[in-house]
Order: structure tokens, then sequence, then C-alpha cells
């Protein structure tokens, strides 16, 4: 039986998006992201290591890369005798960590920035005693909020001045094994097979574009 366009176009979307969600529910990489922000102690206000309640990973869970409509766009050319004489198949990934995050990164331009104090000030309250911070050469109290706005401002002041530490918080998305484009280039055989197994001498003389967008 012969299939339109639109059945050419929504089949062949239904084998790419099955093979990149698998591939990334077995890359883990939201999960790989959260384990390195834990290693590196970056867990004093909770925000980083609860994606879906922050939004501080993009995607926040493993299986939301594709929730996007234009995820996965599969555009069929013009129709011979039922037969599409090409296929142009585009995927667009968004991934990143939301911009408080992202200038922690070795990702982020190298210039410094005098930071929110009082986001400073809230995340030495997060930390507690647990920051070791000193306030006048002792133990900085801090339920007492002049300590705490003093202490905050000589580290944004800080900050401003030498910049920060970058991390390695972004590596999980660039990983040459397990991340977003290596698991893009390792499900494309797997789609492309399983094209060729559905339509076989349907599509052999038709042309198979595939574009790749990571944003």
């Amino acid at each position: 039986m012969a299939r339109s366009a639109k059945q050419y176009e929504n089949q062949i979307k239904v084998i790419i998006v099955a093979a990149l969600a698998r591939g990334f529910k077995k890359a883990a990489i939201v999960d790989r992201i959260v384990s390195k922000a834990k290693s590196l102690n970056q867990v004093a206000t909770k925000g980083l290591i609860f994606p879906e309640l922050t939004g501080s990973v993009i995607p926040s869970r493993n299986d939301r890369w594709l929730i996007k409509k234009d995820a996965v766009i599969v555009k069929v050319g013009a129709m011979n005798y039922g037969v599409p004489q090409f296929v142009k198949i585009q995927i667009n990934l968004e991934y990143g960590l939301s911009e408080e995050y992202y200038w922690l990164t070795e990702e982020s331009p190298k210039a410094s920035w005098h930071p929110d104090g009082n986001q400073i000030a809230n995340w030495i309250k997060a930390k507690g005693n647990r920051g070791n911070f000193e306030y006048r050469g002792k133990s900085l109290d801090v339920n007492k909020d002049y300590q705490v706005r003093s202490v905050a401002y000589v580290i944004s002041r800080s900050i401003s001045r030498k910049g920060i530490r970058k991390t390695s918080l972004f590596n999980p998305f660039k990983d040459s094994n397990n991340g977003v484009e290596a698991v893009v280039n390792k499900a494309l055989p797997s789609v492309y097979e399983r094209i060729n197994l559905l339509y076989g001498a349907e599509l052999e003389s038709a042309l198979i574009q595939m574009f790749e967008v990571f944003r």
C-alpha cells in the first residue's frame, strides 16, 4: 500500500525519537552532571542538584531531551509514484545549564563580574557553620545579618577582581563517549538500519539528508 508524504514523515520521526531516547537514557547525562556537582561540593543551596525543581540543568531529566516539537523534524520531498525523492531529517537538541551555574563552568568566558551580594549572602547562610567563614578574626555567626552581609561583600569584591574558579561541570555534555554528540552519532546507524528494514527498496533511490543542530 502506497504511503503518503505525511506517513513517511511520522514513521521516520518515530524511529529517530525512539533511538535517541534509548541513547540518552543509557548515557544518563543529567544524572552525571548532578553527581559531578556533588563531587565538587556545589550543593550549598541545593538548586543545582535538583534540576527538576529549579531548572538548573537543561533538560531537567534524562527522558526530556526530545519533548519540544522541533527536537526532531522530518521533511519528505516531492513524491514520485508514491516514493519520496528525498528525506530531510533535522535534529535540534537544546542543552546546558541555567545562567547562574553556567558561569561556574570551564565552558563559560573567562570574564569577571560583580555577583549579586544577596545571592552570596544566601549561599553563606546555606553553608552555615560548614563554610568556616570568619568575621573580624572570629567564626561568622550566620544568624547575624550584618556579619553575613559584610562577608558577602568581601567575597563579591574578590570575585569581581579575580574571577572564580572554573569547574568541569559542563563536561558530561561534551564527553566523547557519552556526551550529546556521541549519543546522536551512536544512534544514527540503528536509525538507518531500521529505515532500511522498514522501507527497503522504497527509499533506495531517495536522498536522505541528516542535520544535527546543538544549542
